[in-house]
């Protein structure tokens, strides 16, 4: 997918903005569309930059929306990162937007409505999660370490966690996609996005009905039904999380 001429495209005409906010933080973003209306704010998961949106932004920009694609910055707190985006819509003079997570941005999304809520009009999630206590009991024996291990054993660890042997040529690519995505990150990127994946901090409240204080029919789901990687009695705790949220499941979807 990296190499098709329409990521191509896509990348010469948006170039990679990158921004040192006052909090020393270091943010890269990709924004399309219009200035003058209110934003949709793509958050990656895991393996994910800000380029993994490139397919939905080239649509939504022939439509007239601005969609803007945020890089998850080095933190290691799921409130660090949320300070530190409110500083971001602060520098980039947006009161409010839509916020669209994947995964681990689609955590990092309802921690961002739970403490910062007039900063969000609506959330859109895809296959996504409300708590994180799981992985981090399954991956105790790696949390005191991750921050020692070289980039390859990093790299190797999340690589680990992708499907293997599909024969849907849509799963294929984006997992490649996904594999060259990982291969530009840092030992230090990585180690973070490894840490807001399993410490527990703000699952503790997310986990609860209610906590956030957005309107259910605010929050919209759309998930693939194919392979992907979060289990599954984490898909139907965070439904239950938010009862009245509208549900989009596709038959047909690539791996997020």
């Amino acid at each position: 997918m990296h190499r098709s001429q329409a990521y191509k495209e896509f990348v010469g005409a948006h170039p990679l903005h990158t921004v040192i906010l006052r909090d020393g933080r270091t943010w890269k973003y990709v924004d399309c569309g219009p200035k003058e209306v209110p934003p949709l704010i793509c958050l990656p998961g895991t393996s994910g930059s800000c380029y993994c949106f490139f397919m939905q932004q080239s649509s939504l920009l022939t439509k007239g929306y601005r969609v803007m694609s945020f890089d998850i910055p080095i933190v290691h707190t799921h409130k660090e990162f949320c300070s530190s985006l409110d500083c971001l819509m602060d520098h980039l003079k947006i009161p409010q937007a839509h916020f669209y997570g994947v995964s681990l941005g689609g955590f990092l999304a309802q921690a961002f409505c739970l403490l910062y809520p007039k900063r969000v009009h609506s959330l859109a999630l895809t296959n996504s999660l409300c708590d994180t206590s799981l992985f981090k009991k399954n991956t105790l024996w790696y949390n005191w370490s991750w921050s020692v291990m070289p980039g390859f054993v990093l790299k190797k660890y999340v690589l680990d966690s992708f499907p293997r042997h599909t024969s849907e040529e849509a799963i294929s690519n984006s997992v490649l996609f996904q594999v060259y995505q990982l291969e530009q990150m840092s030992s230090e990127e990585i180690h973070s996005r490894l840490s807001l994946n399993c410490i527990e901090g703000l699952s503790v409240q997310l986990r609860k009905r209610g906590a956030l204080g957005l309107d259910d029919r605010k929050i919209s789901f759309i998930d693939s039904q194919d392979v992907v990687q979060l289990p599954k009695q984490l898909t139907q705790q965070i439904y239950a999380v938010y009862p009245n949220a509208k549900k989009v499941r596709r038959e047909n979807g690539v791996n997020h």
